[in-house]
């Protein structure tokens, strides 16, 4: 009989382990967030202006998205737009030199939820990958 509670103990522990896990009873909604353009790994052959754009999800509503370059952040996005359960967001953002900057968005849900951030990282004009350049000058 002492057996058979152990392993009804058990078989409980785990699966309250399990739920803690996943978030269960947590009472936040999960929120999302990704960024659709530009594509990570994206090169520019020169500085120019780019769209920013991507999309949020929540089990509620979201209350904003903040878009950050280099850690530095560039704009809130207030209360935007939802349609079918998703948000959209949009942003314009011309760099200030070449090089390799680092684009992130972060939803916030009007519960408190916040998203884990979505990264797309990107370069405009010539950025060395730190090998020698090379050229043909001639052909003979």
């Amino acid at each position: 009989m002492k057996m058979h509670n152990i392993v009804k103990l058990v078989g409980l522990l785990v699966v309250c382990f399990l739920l803690g896990g996943c978030g269960a009873g947590s009472g936040k909604a999960s929120t999302y967030v990704w960024i659709d353009v530009p594509l990570d790994g994206l090169a520019f052959p020169s500085v120019q202006a780019i769209k920013i754009e991507g999309h949020t999800s929540s089990s509620g509503s979201i209350s904003r998205v903040e878009i950050w370059i280099n850690s530095v952040l560039l704009t809130t996005v207030n209360d935007p737009p939802m349609e079918g359960g998703l948000a959209t967001f949009h942003a314009e953002w011309t760099p200030s030199a070449p090089g390799e900057y680092t684009i992130q968005a972060v939803a916030f849900s009007a519960d408190g939820a916040t998203s884990e951030p979505d990264t797309a990282r990107i370069k405009f004009g010539k950025v060395s990958a730190g090998g020698p350049d090379l050229a043909i000058v001639s052909v003979e």
